[in-house]
């Protein structure tokens, strides 16, 4: 089909061919349950009169539909693998709900159509595929999606090309799509965490063996592309998105409340439940902040961290959004780090550096919020005794505040950076005299780091600031 009406056109009927008389209903729906599409949505018909159709294509079409020589697949949203099908299918057609404005994308939007109450509306949209010129290609789609969480239904339509529509790709863009076999996988993959290396890997290697499902041994046999492109990536990780509820065309913070609300459709109870703290930013001065932790981390933080240690930094720079993310991490039996808990935030608004867009505070109120979540255990609050961080006093105040009794440490690789930053804004010079008090001080770090009391650092300093006195005496 083409954006452009042709000459000779006609007032197709309303819909396809006359249907039956009788609707096949399912017997969940019969007893009253809630389906995704309904046996009245499934019965209707694809409206061919909001296409532009000469009498041939409109003919040919009809014939189509009374022969059943169309597609028809319905899709479970609650299942993730019918999702990874669907995102598929449609990937390997190039009709993308996401990609419909992209400049090489060849389907538009003729129609659309939205049904349902308010949080479980659906959206019925057609699609004709719409080359550069008309070349009289019957190929056209109908989707019906969940508007809130993007999870498709149902795909029906007509998806084979003519002859014409397929030499108008080989002009203008490539005319192979990928084979759905091979996004599956690498969806797949994806839900399992695999890196995009690791994905193009396990590509190259099924291909070479012949193992996707439907690969023939003779590829000039075959209509699809098996091996993945570059340009493949930005399909891939856009269905996988819309696979896992996130909808990529609204702000993140949106997503992310939708998740948390129970009464929105793109719910997630498992996310839920590992929030035990959320915020939505309500003013411009004020912070997005989300605290996670699962229930085995709780455990854990009663297992190894109460009456123990517990190290807290915080990490800046994670995303294109201005967020902070500080984790508190405790060591387990075999002395290695556990995360205990991800404390995420945004810096307010007009900050212009994401690293100072924190206080004590925040820091504070965050902290309790954990210590609040872990509750007690016989009758006793989760308290650790010691705790390591970096220089920061913003951080240190914050835990003393909630931890009244706690020790402190610094970690060593921190304080020794501050030392040496120091040392290099305030020694500025490189005679043999600067290299020499560089030096002395340097074996004054070793020897503060190496004593255990707090006496004997008081003494090491006094030395140490007795003997350069003594040197500047000299020198004068």
């Amino acid at each position: 089909m083409s954006n452009r009406k042709p000459r000779k056109s006609t007032s197709a009927s309303k819909a396809a061919p006359p249907g039956s008389k009788f609707i096949d209903i399912s017997v969940p729906e019969v007893r009253g349950d809630s389906v995704p599409v309904t046996a009245a949505k499934k019965a209707t018909q694809v409206y061919l009169s909001k296409l532009y159709l000469t009498d041939e294509q409109r003919t040919q079409l009809i014939a189509l539909y009374e022969a059943a020589q169309t597609t028809n697949q319905e899709f479970e949203p609650l299942s993730e693998e019918a999702q990874i099908a669907s995102a598929s299918w449609l990937a390997a057609a190039g009709l993308e709900l996401d990609a419909k404005k992209e400049l090489g994308n060849r389907w538009s939007n003729r129609w659309s159509q939205e049904s349902g109450k308010k949080g479980q509306k659906v959206v019925r949209k057609l699609f004709p595929m719409t080359p550069i010129d008309f070349t009289g290609c019957l190929a056209h789609g109908e989707i019906l999606y969940q508007k809130h969480t993007g999870k498709i239904l149902l795909v029906r339509g007509y998806f084979e090309h003519n002859v014409q529509c397929r030499d108008a790709f080989l002009s203008r863009i490539p005319p192979i799509p990928l084979h759905p076999s091979v996004f599956k996988v690498a969806l797949k993959q994806l839900r399992g965490g695999a890196e995009l290396s690791n994905i193009q890997e396990l590509n190259r290697k099924m291909f070479h063996t012949f193992a996707y499902a439907s690969q023939p041994r003779d590829m000039r046999q075959s209509s699809y592309r098996w091996l993945l492109r570059k340009s493949d990536t930005h399909s891939l990780y856009r269905q996988f998105n819309r696979i896992r509820g996130i909808n990529v065309v609204q702000p993140v913070h949106v997503n992310v409340d939708d998740w948390l609300d129970s009464a929105s459709p793109a719910y997630n109870a498992a996310f839920a439940e590992a929030i035990f703290h959320y915020s939505a930013r309500a003013t411009q001065d004020d912070h997005f902040k989300v605290c996670i932790a699962t229930k085995q981390m709780k455990e854990v933080s009663w297992t190894y961290a109460h009456d123990s240690q517990i190290i807290l930094d915080g990490t800046f720079g994670l995303c294109d959004k201005k967020l902070l993310l500080f984790i508190i991490m405790g060591l387990d039996g075999q002395k290695q780090g556990v995360p205990l808990t991800f404390l995420l935030f945004s810096a307010p608004s007009g900050n212009q550096q994401t690293s100072s867009g924190y206080n004590t505070e925040i820091l504070t109120r965050l902290l309790t919020h954990w210590q609040t979540s872990l509750g007690t255990r016989d009758g006793t609050s989760f308290s650790p005794c010691v705790a390591i961080t970096d220089t920061d006093l913003k951080e240190r105040g914050a835990l003393l505040k909630v931890f009244t009794s706690l020790w402190l440490l610094i970690c060593k690789f921190h304080l020794r950076q501050s030392w040496r930053n120091n040392r290099a804004r305030v020694l500025k010079g490189n005679s043999p005299y600067h290299s020499d008090v560089r030096a002395q001080l340097r074996r004054l770090e070793l020897s503060l780091i190496e004593t255990t009391s707090y006496d004997n650092a008081q003494q090491l300093v006094a030395m140490e600031r007795s003997l350069l006195e003594s040197l500047l005496v000299l020198d004068g």
